[in-house]
């Protein structure tokens, strides 16, 4: 029958999103729940940082030790595993029960003269993490009107971990990769001024749901600053490991800027912000180019692999640059002028996207040959100005 009981614990557990880690010990094995508890520490005078944050349930358990999960404050935030310590009872942190947290006072000689934050209650929402408050004040630390020193804490899986902050995969514009170590040498990284932001974030942790937002020219540029905040981006991907619905640790998005908040001619910044949970921020800083006028081809045009061989590379690659969004085309000739390859590529796709464009081909002609030993010679053009912008030349050695 007990065994029965602790498999219907467990089931309960799983099914109410719960993230559960094993810990191994020399006598027992115990099932620790991952549920994160975090808030604020109001500190005017800077005393909150290593101090012990305590969340308990009941009073007789926090002062005999046998009941209590703690974290430690790092400067004005804390955040604690509440299942830090062995479940002694097996339906704790179900949900429905008032629990809480509180900083006993640092001076258990003279209280008047330390620092602690009062009792602050909490209720679980079994969603996977949930937030409390505390005001650390000269003579504070009481519950219910008392003073309470409970037993040092000792160290369980998640207490007083330092988290670092969310990190990013990945930036891009379309389908490129934002190159921000060749931005910061000098090269323009080219977008349209609608483009497509896509990126993803990782947390050790747990993502703050709600934080994350895209902020165009924050600082200046030129168009006026403008924040979008999560609720507008709508096409999000998250990955909650077994965490409940308010806290991810992997979040994908893409954001199509619209025309009405499209950006401006010239530098523009592209600010992405998120938060951990315990409210540890990260952000990465995007710096594109927009350009107008006549489209046109910024620096050579590149083939690659040089020499080309069908048989061994299977696929060249032709890289260009266009300054704004085009319809192109691009001929290849053969060495006696004949036509062996044509690509007509439509404005905002790749070939005719502003930026880096790069299209790919398997070096077999119209006629289902493969091409023969020779150099080529390739030009892109302009479709709506019939003008050539750019010219290449491809070498096949099979």
């Amino acid at each position: 029958m007990k065994k029965l009981l602790y498999i219907l614990i467990f089931t309960l557990l799983v099914i109410g999103n719960w993230s559960l880690v094993i810990c191994a010990a020399s006598h027992a094995a115990y099932y620790y729940p991952q549920y994160w508890i975090g808030g604020t520490i109001q500190d005017p005078d800077a005393k909150a940082t290593g101090m012990a944050v305590y969340f308990y349930e009941f009073l007789n358990k926090l002062q005999d030790g046998s009941g209590f999960a703690y974290g430690l404050a790092e400067k004005d935030k804390y955040l604690l595993n509440a299942g830090s310590t062995p479940m002694t009872d097996p339906f704790l942190f179900l949900g429905g029960t008032d629990y809480h947290v509180f900083i006993p006072n640092s001076n258990q000689a003279d209280p008047a003269n330390g620092y602690g934050a009062d009792k602050v209650d909490v209720k679980l929402s079994r969603s996977g993490i949930d937030y409390a408050n505390l005001v650390l004040t000269k003579g504070g630390g009481k519950i219910d009107g008392n003073y309470v020193f409970p037993p040092a804490p000792a160290a369980g899986p998640g207490a007083g971990i330092a988290y670092p902050p969310p990190l990013f995969d990945y930036i891009k514009f379309g389908n490129r990769i934002y190159q921000k170590a060749l931005v910061e040498k000098g090269d323009k990284f080219i977008v349209p001024a609608t483009p497509k932001i896509l990126a993803k974030v990782q947390s050790e942790l747990a993502l703050k749901s709600g934080s994350l937002s895209i902020k165009i020219n924050e600082s200046g540029g030129p168009t006026p600053a403008l924040t979008i905040g999560e609720t507008k981006i709508t096409n999000k991907e998250l990955s909650a490991s077994g965490v409940g619905a308010k806290s991810v640790n992997a979040l994908s998005f893409s954001y199509d800027v619209p025309e009405e908040n499209k950006l401006g001619e010239g530098v523009n910044t592209i600010k992405i912000y998120v938060e951990n949970a315990d409210g540890t921020a990260t952000f990465e800083v995007a710096t594109v180019t927009v350009m107008s006028g006549p489209a046109s081809i910024l620096g050579p045009v590149l083939t690659f692999p040089s020499p080309f061989s069908p048989t061994k590379d299977k696929t060249v690659t032709i890289q260009y640059t266009l300054s704004t969004a085009a319809d192109i085309d691009v001929h290849i000739f053969s060495p006696t002028g004949e036509i062996v390859k044509k690509f007509i590529l439509l404005s905002g796709q790749e070939g005719g996207n502003a930026g880096v464009n790069k299209i790919t081909w398997d070096g077999v002609k119209p006629t289902g040959l493969t091409l023969g030993n020779a150099i080529y010679s390739g030009v892109v053009v302009s479709h709506a100005q019939g003008k050539i912008l750019g010219k290449f030349m491809l070498s096949v050695v099979d």
